[in-house]
């Protein structure tokens, strides 16, 4: 009887280590091991991405704030017109349409073209 009680004794410490591996191995996950995000449990939810709390003022510049935007130019120094590539839907050569420069504002310009 003494050598059954050691033999269950020696068993029982068997599984034990056993339960505890197999406890350790469902523990890890993308954050604490080298396994990829995609093999973490789906019901597991993620930590919170920032703790800090809302100010409640909206995004972005807030009133009466000085704006830092370049002023457009009435004469351009440079203007540079770029010529039409590739071919339209219709397949034909861009660079064969006829283009009609107009001017949207001084200092842009935009081009328009027809295919007919």
């Amino acid at each position: 009887m003494r050598a059954e009680n050691a033999e269950q004794a020696a068993q029982i410490a068997k599984l034990l280590a056993h339960i505890q591996e197999l406890e350790a191995r469902l523990a890890k996950d993308s954050h604490n091991s080298s396994k990829p995000p995609s093999s973490d449990l789906p019901f597991k939810k993620p930590p919170p991405k920032s703790r800090r709390q809302r100010s409640g003022k909206p995004p972005g510049g807030q009133a009466g704030h000085p704006g830092a935007t370049r002023a457009l130019v009435g004469t351009p120094e440079q203007t540079v017109i770029v010529p039409l590539e590739g071919a339209c839907a219709c397949g034909r050569d861009r660079a064969e349409l006829d283009v009609e420069v107009l001017p949207e504002r001084p200092a842009l310009l935009r081009s328009r073209f027809e295919c007919v």
